[in-house]
């Protein structure tokens, strides 16, 4: 190769980058560090083993493993020596094991045995039928024919696969390749060998198995990293898992600079914020957590501004802050080996050219064209982006490049775009199957495929609905099958074992055939069907007007509930995510008296409350109360303490103690659903994401054992105003008084590892866990000690608060909301009256928060500053 071009295969850039930077960090972990000296050895001794192993150019290699030494060491392994690697997805189900490493043609499987709460040795059993029956040196799997071999971290008690370090081993006998051989193997490599296969959903009902060739892997890292400011001198932290594109691009951008690549134990936030700290990280590679990690680094004091990636505004060359409509907003597939169209993160955005991607990159042809006919279109029309050259990806292994590509080589990439004169690319839409949500690429076809196989379902449709946090968000409509009575949750528990779970529908609607929005050819119309889903999604927000009061929906649309007779678990979830779960008066009667059932039902031990959408909840419908205590709308006093609006009942007059004083009613009395889980003599469990204000706030403090996400926030949001609310006793007790002191008095919410360290929550998991380890808690809950035994003990605590005097404190509580209209607020503070509510509450306590510094507002967008 000339030496003054540019390495055009992995192994000249890697020993180029050794011999400049041997000496420097490429590798920090919680326990272990590597010179890029070290990792050269490790990644060499590793590529010696697989040719001793008869690995050799373009033999397939699958890698089941986290972000870490072993996941590195073996990826540039491989790229070394010319073998075509493919990472898997450490969240993958059985299911899409088995179709991976099947399509994929894997001959041989390094990976761990366990991450986080995954068994990787159970679920490749489950996977792949006869494994757990063969032998490590005779695999013959027909649901994997060409897999040879199985090597683990830990292969103890497991026939079928081997020790990792029995692999390593082979590198250090003495007829083993040594150095020389493996350079000469090196030299072999050629740009247009393949390299890895990386899988992501797409157009077809299962994931596509993308092939990038060595030119890519040489050529696109350093290109890239000059469009994000990346140097040697930077401490890098991809928070996107290795096994997806932009995983993979960061990795080997980091590795072009000859900076330090930096990866968690796990990603926690936690664990990521102590190795953020740890590390002195400089530059942090996430999109879908982004929100709750600088939430999270803020409330612990790091300064988050400070390191790039987190949030902090972008700067152009001259360090002015760039307002985000005039910063480019990537465009990129895991085709194009990430951005296709780009502008350097220090750029300031021309006129005119507000909130486009930018321009292309590193040699990539674009054009655009009518998705009907084909013919390109003029300068600044929209049409489909097809794309060609570059880093393109070599195509879709073991799919014919006639399916992939135009006759002239162009990849048509679904997308509808503009691309104006100047070169620069506006993002329209989508025409295809794949869905965006949170940085991860789901195919609505294999969500369609999961839910068909239910017996419930007779046709499902899978859609995307935007969504500001998530970009897009898996939704479906449902067609059920005859005599069947499907729901939202439940199809959702169903499906948890088939799919990953951001490929998982957060809306579910329910339809029939003659819903389903088709051509005259009978295809279906995926405009309208999202225009459907969202029409329905909203109707049954509003359907209030025939079912409920107030123009709200009824408590049994707000109020979900579902047993498992055989686990003895049952479930009661909030479903109103748009109100961020807010909870109507008669959602809290519905609510009540679906506890009490929970509590005589004997197919019910373990009671599970919980929410779909991000949040468990907020009291967003504060105004419906409002209205009942000022005599407005069609419900009345009467109808908060559950006494008939026709009864001949005459509720005290306003203005008189006892009308406020009646309300003690309201704090006390299990029935109107304050206080339900007090009385409940059975275990009951509160999953907490999000939000946790209000009276779900009050749950938290009733719950047997509370379960909450990482940057989940507690608090009830009167602080901010009245200065007082219900149930101040409870918390005090909960929290400890001096703490809830500082919550009550600076009015800022909590987050969800202060209020574990007040012995508020049992755990705090990461997002992504939180199902999992509720459910797990739930089983437990379940299978121990008899369900009389339960009662007995629940009468025991029951007492043992009664002593701390909890009941005393929600007759207080009462007392308190008696005299609420003596109290009068300061000239400047929040008043929340009918002022205030027609001039909006949100935009009302948004503007309050403003007062307040960003670590402590009650909002995610006021904490994150923007």
């Amino acid at each position: 190769m000339d030496e003054t071009e540019p390495a055009s295969t992995f192994p000249q850039l890697f020993a180029e980058i050794v011999a400049s930077r041997g000496e420097h960090e490429a590798l920090l972990l919680a326990d272990e560090t590597l010179t890029y000296r070290e990792l050269d050895h490790r990644s060499a001794r590793m590529a010696r083993a697989l040719l001793a192993s008869g690995v050799g150019k373009g033999t397939r290699i699958g890698l089941l493993a986290p972000d870490g030494a072993l996941w590195l060491t073996t990826f540039y392994a491989a790229l070394r020596i010319g073998a075509l690697i493919t990472p898997i997805s450490t969240l993958a189900t059985p299911p899409e094991l088995a179709h991976i490493i099947r399509t994929s043609d894997a001959q041989m499987l390094v990976g761990v045995r366990r991450f986080l709460r995954h068994d990787y040795a159970e679920n490749l059993t489950t996977a792949l039928p006869g494994l757990s029956e063969g032998r490590a040196d005779s695999l013959r799997l027909l649901g994997a024919p060409y897999l040879r071999s199985v090597w683990l971290d830990d292969a103890d008690g497991l026939p079928w696969a081997r020790p990792v370090d029995v692999l390593l081993a082979r590198a250090d006998t003495h007829d083993a390749p040594d150095t020389a051989l493996l350079a000469a193997v090196e030299q072999e490599v050629s740009p247009g060998d393949d390299a890895f296969v990386v899988y992501t959903s797409g157009s077809t009902a299962t994931p596509k198995a993308v092939v990038h060739g060595q030119w890519a892997v040489a050529r696109q890292p350093p290109v890239l990293a000059a469009y994000f400011l990346q140097t040697g001198a930077d401490r890098t932290m991809p928070l996107l898992p290795a096994f997806w594109m932009g995983g993979i691009a960061a990795a080997l951008q980091v590795l072009s600079t000859g900076g330090t690549l930096v990866y968690p134990p796990s990603p926690g936030i936690e664990d990521v914020l102590d190795t953020i700290e740890r590390h002195k990280v400089t530059y942090v590679v996430v999109w879908h957590l982004l929100e709750r990690l600088r939430a999270a680094a803020t409330a612990r004091g790091v300064d988050v501004d400070g390191i790039r990636g987190m949030g902090g505004p972008s700067r152009d060359e001259h360090g002015r802050a760039i307002p985000p409509r005039l910063r480019a907003r990537l465009l990129g597939m895991s085709e194009s080996f990430a951005p296709h169209s780009a502008e350097p993160v220090d750029r300031r955005m021309p006129d005119g050219k507000e909130g486009a991607s930018g321009r292309a990159v590193n040699g990539i042809e674009r054009r655009v064209v009518d998705p009907e006919t084909g013919a390109e279109v003029p300068a600044g029309e929209v049409g489909e982006l097809q794309l060609r050259g570059g880093a393109l990806m070599t195509g879709f292994y073991k799919a014919d490049r006639r399916t992939v590509f135009t006759p002239d080589g162009f990849y048509p990439t679904n997308d509808l775009v503009r691309i104006d004169a100047d070169g620069y690319a506006f993002f329209v839409g989508r025409t295809g199957d794949m869905i965006k949500t949170n940085s991860a690429n789901v195919s609505r076809l294999e969500v369609e495929a999961a839910m068909n196989a239910l017996p419930e379902v007779a046709l499902s449709l899978v859609a995307p609905l935007p969504d500001p946090g998530a970009g897009e968000v898996v939704a479906a409509a449902v067609i059920a099958a005859p005599g069947a009575t499907p729901t939202e949750d439940g199809l959702r528990t169903a499906l948890r074992g088939r799919l990953s779970s951001f490929k998982i529908p957060r809306r579910i609607v329910f339809i029939s055939h003659d819903d389903v929005p088709r051509t005259a050819t009978g295809k279906v119309r995926l405009y309208e069907l999202t225009e459907l889903i969202t029409s329905r999604d909203r109707h049954r927000q509003e359907k209030a007007s025939m079912t409920g009061k107030g123009g709200r929906p009824s408590a049994e649309e707000i109020v979900l509930y579902e047993k498992d007779p055989k686990t003895k678990i049952a479930t009661i979830t909030l479903d109103r995510p748009d109100e961020l779960n807010a909870m109507t008066v008669d959602a809290q009667h519905r609510y009540a008296d679906l506890v009490r059932l929970a509590g005589v039902d004997d197919d019910v031990k373990v009671l599970v409350i919980r929410a779909n959408g991000t949040d468990l909840g907020s009291g967003a419908d504060l105004p419906e109360l409002m209205d009942i205590m000022a005599g407005r709308g069609d419900a009345s006093m009467k109808h908060i303490v559950r006494v008939p609006e026709d009864a001949e009942v005459e509720y005290p007059p306003k203005g008189s103690y006892r009308y406020g004083a009646s309300n003690v009613q309201f704090y006390t009395d299990p029935s109107a659903g304050m206080r339900s889980l007090q009385d409940f003599k059975k275990i009951s469990i509160l999953e907490v994401r999000g939000y946790c204000y209000g009276w779900h706030f009050y749950q938290a403090a009733d719950a047997d054992i509370v379960i909450s996400a990482e940057g989940a926030l507690f608090g009830h949001a009167a602080f901010r105003y009245a200065g007082y609310a219900a149930r101040q006793w409870q918390w005090c007790t909960m929290m400890g008084v001096r703490k809830f002191m500082e919550m009550v008095f600076t009015g800022r919410p909590f987050t969800a590892k202060e209020m574990y360290d007040c012995d508020f929550v049992n755990a705090v998991v990461p997002y992504g866990e939180l199902e999992a380890m509720t459910h797990k808690y739930a089983l437990a809950c379940a299978r121990s000690r008899p369900t009389d035994t339960v009662f007995a003990q629940k009468t025991f605590f029951e007492i043992y608060k009664q002593h701390q005097g909890e009941y005393m404190g929600s007759i207080l509580a009462g007392l308190l909301e008696s005299t609420g209209r003596l109290l009068r607020p300061d000239g400047a503070s929040l008043e929340i009256d009918r002022e205030t509510l027609d001039r909006g509450l949100t935009d009302s306590v948004r503007d309050n928060d403003e007062h307040y510094p960003p670590e402590w507002r009650l909002s995610r967008r006021g904490r994150a500053g923007e």
